[in-house]
C-alpha cells in the first residue's frame, strides 16, 4: 500500500490545508489498527521531516502524532484521521443554515438556506443554562 509524506504548514482545524510533498513510500499497516487510528512502519532512511500522511487506497488524510525508530530504515508512525481534508468535498458541499439559541439570524452572513429546507422555532419550557454545550439534532 502506498502512503504520501507531506509537511503540513496549516493549523490543524483548517479544511484546506498547505501541504509540501515530501515523499512516497511503500507502507505495511498492523493488523490491530483502524482507519482512524493507524499504525505503519515504513522504510524511510531521511530525516523525519514529515508531519502528515495520505493513503490513496483508503482515500484518508491523517495526522502524523508519533514515530519510533526501528532499525536504521524502517520507521514506525502513528496516525491520525484528520477528518476535515478526508471528508472535504462533502462538507464544502454541504448547506447549512446556523441560528444562535436567542435568534434566527444566520451566524454567518456566508451561510444560506436551500429552497427544499424548513425551519422550526420551538420554545422549550426548561431554561438551558449557559455554561455547557447543547446540539439539537433533527
Amino acid at each position: 500500500m502506498l502512503i504520501s509524506l507531506y509537511r503540513n504548514k496549516s493549523a490543524n482545524n483548517v479544511i484546506n490545508k498547505e501541504l509540501q510533498l515530501v515523499g512516497t513510500d511503500t507502507i505495511n499497516i498492523k493488523r490491530d489498527s483502524s482507519f482512524i487510528r493507524l499504525t505503519v512502519d515504513l522504510k524511510y532512511t531521511s530525516l523525519i521531516d514529515f508531519n502528515y500522511a495520505y493513503i490513496p487506497d483508503l482515500n484518508r488524510y491523517y495526522f502524523v502524532t508519533d514515530f519510533e525508530n526501528l532499525t536504521n530504515d524502517i520507521v514506525r508512525i502513528e496516525l491520525e484521521i484528520d477528518v476535515l481534508m478526508t471528508y472535504k468535498s462533502l462538507i464544502m458541499a454541504s448547506n447549512l443554515h446556523i441560528t444562535t439559541g436567542e435568534s434566527e439570524l444566520p451566524l454567518d452572513s456566508n451561510v444560506t438556506k436551500g429552497n427544499d429546507e424548513t425551519i422550526y422555532s420551538t420554545n422549550f419550557t426548561i431554561p438551558f443554562n449557559r455554561n455547557g454545550s447543547i446540539i439539537l439534532v433533527c
